[in-house]
């Protein structure tokens, strides 16, 4: 394998992860990489921790810019970016030494655009899987690959921009977008999509750190809501492309994740009234939308019913079932 990998790891104010990560990514056994390090703006010391690891390795290449989010970090990694495949890394996640080397291979070996590994969640940096000699693959179609995002064990494998390789090209006319959280919910789908095969291989060779300072860990805001924009394009993208089962599932998902955000709301937003109404809204307008396709059968749609009619027992219940199944 001769292709070039370009490795981008946006960098804000995770001085504490950094050295972990940055050690991980230069481990790498595979030789042919480019590494950008997005320094977004950091306040504290990790644009000069990205200057230390330059100066020891000609591989790493430095940005500094003015604080923009991490949207905007990843497409400068994305314009700057020379290598054949693109992989991101957040900065206070780590990755398998191999991780690079068993993605490309199976890439190159099934002819997919994109590859999609395993993960593991971890609280350390000790936290090491030892990879067997025959790993689990699967070939996806672009639509399959979509499919995966509604499927409850693959959900955050699927949907995230990390723990994936992705051909260059694909990026051509697809971005981050900027000033958004939620920014790969509206991304990794139309990045799959263009995908003429996605190639899954069954290793946990990323390491999803659960950093308490973390955007999705840091507290629920109206902020959160911008999740919401992301359903609506994907609505639209699915229905450009005549993709009716797609269209359906992410119609059920958006009803749902209204029961939640409503609920969310209520605990965690003070004077939300407005808020809630709004979201309430959403929910009927969604509700009679799903109960007119013929994807979902009876059963389903009397579940809709009732979480329409009663969305806070609705949502106490399917919190009891959620920790059922973790203490399972």
């Amino acid at each position: 394998m001769n292709e070039s990998v370009s490795i981008i790891i946006p960098v804000y104010n995770t001085e504490r992860f950094l050295k972990c990560c940055l050690d991980s990514v230069m481990r790498q056994t595979y030789p042919h990489l480019e590494i950008l390090l997005i320094d977004d703006g950091s306040t504290d010391e990790s644009g000069q921790i990205c200057e230390e690891y330059a100066s020891a390795d000609p591989r790493i290449h430095v940005i500094h810019q003015k604080n923009g989010g991490l949207s905007d970090a990843r497409n400068k990694g994305i314009a700057l970016a020379t290598g054949d495949y693109l992989a991101f890394v957040d900065s206070d996640d780590y990755i398998h030494e191999r991780y690079i080397e068993l993605l490309l291979e199976a890439c190159t070996k099934e002819g997919c655009d994109a590859g999609i590994a395993n993960y593991q969640k971890v609280t350390s940096d000790t936290c090491r899987c030892a990879v067997p000699d025959l790993i689990p693959q699967e070939i996806l179609t672009n639509v399959q690959a979509n499919m995966r995002i509604y499927d409850y064990p693959y959900y955050i494998r699927t949907s995230t921009a990390w723990g994936k390789l992705f051909r260059r090209n694909l990026f051509h006319k697809i971005r981050f977008p900027k000033g958004r959280i939620h920014e790969d919910e509206a991304t990794t789908y139309q990045l799959l999509y263009a995908a003429n095969q996605v190639v899954y291989i069954d290793a946990a060779i990323y390491y999803y750190r659960q950093n308490p300072n973390g955007i999705m860990l840091s507290g629920y805001s109206e902020r959160n809501l911008q999740y919401f924009d992301a359903i609506r394009e994907r609505l639209t993208f699915y229905q450009q492309h005549k993709e009716k089962e797609l269209y359906d599932l992410t119609l059920n998902r958006a009803f749902f994740d209204t029961i939640i955000h409503y609920n969310k709301s209520r605990l965690y937003l003070r004077d939300s009234e407005t808020l809630q109404r709004k979201l309430r809204a959403g929910q009927r307008k969604l509700y009679w939308r799903l109960l007119c396709t013929n994807t979902f059968s009876i059963r389903r749609k009397l579940r809709y019913t009732w979480a329409l009619l009663c969305p806070v027992q609705y949502y106490r219940q399917e919190v009891r079932n959620s920790q059922i199944k973790q203490d399972s």
